[in-house]
């Protein structure tokens, strides 16, 4: 509107400019305020071009109010023909700047018109009549005062319309912004959404219902939703389902429905009415979402939860959890029950022979064998690698009648497991198993966890008493175990608190000269006094305390070998090495840092270890072997005949001697087969060009024996007690190291 009219007062200002010029008699000033209201819609524009609506609207208006007073002063004041030009200023000022500006503009109005009627009270132009100008100055005053009434009152009301016009517009834009966000919600949803009739008949699916039922839009659109049940589903469903829609609510349950491909489903469902603005219904909508990956899935983290996954059994998580149920049961009706632990012998040997997955094909062909031999109601779980559990119930009124059951259970097992196996491609393997029986409840204070472990434990001792064996839980097997932890606790303290004594015991050959000694152990306990290996080696073999225990005697060992030999005496040594300590890694490096720190001699050591060592990745073994050999030292197997012996491993490792088991040499003299195999390990010995040491020579016919059939180093009773290390030092310095040692002489 302002840009019209700032063009319009650019052309009527030139216009009337060019007409009052071309006239000739106009007055030069008329001819200039024309041109001046030109200039004016000019510089309108201008504003109106840099963007200041606001000021180009008040320049133009104050701008023309000013040329139109000049003209009606100079035309006559309230004679002047210019004085119509008012109201068209008022109406276009209450148009483009509001309330305040007309009002102000219509006052200054007023007080110019005022003015024209006090410097010319009376018209010359009309008769005078008494108070005619006043009149007319009223008359005038009126007209513009309507005129501005009327003006504001218009635009206040275009205003208001116009605000509710575009408040309308903006509440449709918002309400269609919403309807496409609902519509874009409804469609792209991952849930099924299926809008119905009241017949019902589908009107509308969105993409998730689609993809998820494989059903098309046009094969959906107009059926009856049940046509995609399963027919699985009990009536009393659709009947509640129809009962809550009846009563205009909403109802919440499951589907079991069926894909286009024949899949069973489970979804979850919503169905809801859909009312109108007036209230009445005219739709229903339902909301559906695919349960059936989720149950899958919480199937299976409950299957893994509480099943073992290689043989389907349940795991020991499960099994504890019903020996609860069991153990609460038989306390409200003071009836036994029983628990046996079955623990498979040798598996180790069956994975390193035949590889992992034999392995684990043999357990799993071992359930369903066990699985038929038991009743209903009694439960086989695995609860380890390599050891199952059998929960027996039900077995009778009192531990008397309880355990003969539980044995004729264990029983069968052994026997069924003894029949061969057909694991990988081969029907010849065989097993034994050690099986632990206990009785339960023992009191009511018994528990889940004792039970456990009380089975345990006996499983333990079959197991320790050669296996393929069944033994019943006893009170004095658990003050075994008690003794163990016991022992494995105090010596760990002990070997810290420096309560560990190296002892020697001698080696001589066949003159009864000294040639080397064997370096023992022994425990000085602060209460038990002096403990003798027996009580605690075996202790620390089953676990790492045994390598600790190693490092120990290894270090006083090479102590002793140089300190004799600062002193210029050669102090020949062997020492027992665990088979665990060996087969570290760090094992040859760290003996290479013993024997630097305590500056030993190591062509003094000889190394001794079983035949057990060389069963796991022999190739390790030798390496290490050969290095610590170019290094000097000399490597002995203990016990030789006892355990895996082979020539073929035999040969390849580079040992220098082996010690013949004192079960052999002391039934040599009395027992053919003992003298043949002596005779059989001298005659490898001599071949082979191997040092043979005899242990547990405590007779002089046992040495005559063993010097009749060979060279042999001797070491037993008849020539010399085990003592301690010191005390055996000083005699052997004080008699020199060719001192001859006889049955009387113990060093």
């Amino acid at each position: 509107m302002l840009r019209l009219i700032g063009w319009v007062l650019v052309a009527a200002g030139l216009l009337l400019a060019a007409a009052l010029g071309a006239s000739g008699g106009a007055p030069p000033l008329q001819v200039g305020l024309n041109l001046v209201v030109s200039l004016i819609g000019i510089v309108t524009l201008l504003l109106l071009r840099q963007g200041h609506e606001r000021h180009a609207s008040e320049f133009a208006v104050w701008c023309m109010w000013a040329i139109i007073t000049v003209q009606v002063a100079k035309n006559g004041g309230l004679d002047a023909p210019n004085l119509l030009n008012y109201p068209v200023l008022i109406v276009v000022c209450g148009w483009l700047l509001g309330d305040a500006p007309t009002k102000t503009l219509y006052a200054l109005t007023a007080a110019a018109l005022l003015y024209f009627y006090a410097d010319n009270p009376i018209s010359v132009s009309q008769p005078v009549v008494d108070g005619g100008g006043r009149i007319k100055l009223v008359f005038v005053l009126i007209v513009l005062g309507l005129t501005a009434t009327l003006t504001l009152l218009i635009r206040r009301s275009y205003l208001r319309q116009l605000t509710r016009a575009q408040d309308s517009t903006r509440a449709l834009q918002a309400q269609e912004a919403e309807l496409r966000k609902l519509s874009l919600a409804v469609e792209q949803s991952p849930e099924n959404v299926v809008i119905t009739n009241l017949e019902p008949r589908i009107e509308y699916v969105n993409d998730a219902f689609v993809i998820n039922s494989g059903y098309s839009r046009e094969e959906a659109i107009g059926q009856n939703p049940r046509f995609l049940t399963s027919g699985q589903m009990e009536p009393a469903v659709f009947e509640q389902l129809w009962s809550y829609l009846g009563q205009g609510l909403p109802w919440r349950g499951e589907f079991l429905n069926r894909r286009k491909n024949g899949e069973v489903i489970v979804e979850s469902a919503v169905v809801a009415p859909i009312r109108q603005a007036d209230g009445h219904i005219s739709h229903y909508v339902a909301i559906t979402k695919n349960l059936t990956a989720m149950r899958q899935a919480r199937d299976e983290i409950q299957r893994l939860t509480h099943f073992d996954p290689l043989t389907g059994l349940p795991n020991r998580t499960l099994l504890m959890d019903r020996i609860g149920l069991v153990l609460a049961s038989a306390r409200r009706g003071n009836d036994c029950r029983a628990l046996i632990v079955i623990n498979v012998d040798r598996f180790k040997d069956v994975n390193d022979a035949r590889g992992p997955v034999a392995g684990d094909e043999l357990l799993k062909s071992l359930s369903p064998r066990v699985t038929r031999l038991l009743r209903n109601g009694d439960t086989l779980a695995r609860v380890a690698s390599a050891e199952f559990a059998i929960l027996l119930e039900n077995l009778g009124a009192s531990p008397e009648a309880a355990a003969p059951r539980a044995m004729a259970v264990a029983n069968k097992v052994q026997e069924e497991l003894r029949l061969p196996f057909a694991v990988d491609g081969h029907a010849d393997l065989t097993l034994t198993v050690s099986q632990g029986i206990t009785l339960f409840p023992k009191g009511d204070d018994d528990s889940v966890q004792e039970i456990f472990r009380r089975a345990q434990t006996a499983m333990h001792r079959s197991k320790d008493a050669g296996g393929a064996r069944v033994a019943f839980f006893d009170p004095s097997m658990d003050a075994r175990v008690q003794e163990r932890f016991v022992i494995d606790s105090e010596l760990r303290l002990g070997i810290r608190a420096g309560e560990l004594r190296l002892y020697l015991q001698p080696q001589v050959d066949a003159d009864g000269h000294w040639v080397g000694a064997e370096v023992l152990v022994r425990w000085q306990h602060p209460q038990r006094g002096l403990v003798p290996p027996a009580n605690f080696i075996a202790i620390a073999e089953e676990s790492d305390l045994i390598v600790e225990l190693g490092v120990w005697v290894m270090t006083e060992a090479c102590r002793l070998v140089a300190q004799e030999q600062r002193a210029g005496r050669a102090l020949m040594l062997s020492v027992n090495v665990s088979a665990r300590h060996f087969r570290q890694a760090t094992f040859t490096l760290w003996l290479q840092e013993v024997l630097a720190l305590t500056g030993a001699d190591p062509s003094c050591l000889t190394l001794e270890f079983t035949e057990s060592l060389v069963i796991d990745d022999i190739d390790d073994v030798i390496a290490k072997m050969k290095l610590l050999a170019e290094r000097g030292i000399q490597f002995s197997i203990d016990d030789f005949g006892t355990g895996y012996s082979s020539l073929a491993y035999l040969k390849r490792l580079p040992i220098h001697e082996i010690k013949i088991d004192k079960t052999f040499v002391q039934d040599a003299t009395s027992n053919a087969s003992d003298a043949a195999l002596i005779e059989s390990i001298l005659a490898v010995a001599g071949h082979m060009h191997l040092k043979v040491v005899a242990e547990g020579v405590e007779t002089q016919e046992q040495a005559d024996f063993l010097n009749q059939h060979g060279t042999v180093v001797h070491q037993g009773y008849f020539f010399g007690r085990p003592d301690a290390a010191e005390t055996w030092l000083q005699r052997w310095r004080a008699a020199g190291p060719t001192l001859k040692l006889g049955p009387h002489i113990h060093i």
